[in-house]
């Protein structure tokens, strides 16, 4: 079995782990072939080492996002981590601050009404497998591409994939945010600059694979 924590913030990846592992486990743990107290070893092993990497080796806020992935198998009544198949991603936290004072000189570079000039249009489409909200965003009527955002607390996490530019967005962790459609809307010209130039070609592949 797999073990996935979603994206999640550093302040409450432990108790994450925990509640995951004891609800992957709820069948046998109601049959009695598994015993609690060893689904709570098993959840204090892997989160004693994960703040090992995040807090005493990363010096991680804990604001800050996580994502984590662990293989796992169940042998006679005891929970066995594979720990070659562990994967942690890491996205810091951008201060509300530091995006206003970037935001501020692209408005003062581009004039006040920049952001809005290609009339863009966020709508929410449904979700992904992965759980992550799926925005389609038009300027002036047609599609320009797609956005998959994950919101935690008030942490947005976004990629974006928008084969009309050619462009897509591998990931943009933005502080402060609870509206993403709108703030989408109002920071457009600050989601285009953050992304990464591919051609139409490959954007068009990474939209189907943001879309699911």
């Amino acid at each position: 079995m797999e073990l996935r924590s979603g994206y999640i913030i550093v302040g409450a990846y432990a108790d994450k782990v925990r509640k995951t592992l004891f609800a992957q486990q709820r069948q046998k743990l109601r049959e009695g072939a598994l015993d609690p107290k060893e689904v709570a070893r098993a959840a204090g092993e892997l989160n004693k080492l994960l703040f090992e990497l995040l807090v005493g080796k990363l010096k991680l806020d804990k604001g800050d996002v996580v994502r984590i992935r662990v293989g796992y198998d169940v042998r006679d009544g005891r929970v066995e981590w594979d720990y070659a198949t562990l994967e942690v991603e890491v996205f810091r936290r951008v201060p509300g601050e530091d995006v206003e004072k970037v935001l501020r000189e692209l408005l003062k570079e581009g004039g006040e009404a920049a952001p809005r000039e290609g009339g863009i249009e966020v709508s929410r489409v449904g979700e992904n497998e992965f759980g992550e909200t799926i925005l389609e965003v038009r300027s002036r009527g047609e599609r320009v591409g797609y956005v998959a955002a994950t919101l935690v607390d008030d942490t947005v996490i976004l990629k974006g994939a928008f084969p009309a530019n050619g462009t897509i967005l591998k990931r943009l962790v933005v502080k402060g945010v609870r509206d993403v459609e709108a703030w989408l809307r109002d920071n457009w010209e600050s989601v285009l600059k953050e992304s990464e130039k591919v051609g139409e070609e490959e954007a068009k592949k990474a939209e189907r694979e943001i879309v699911g």
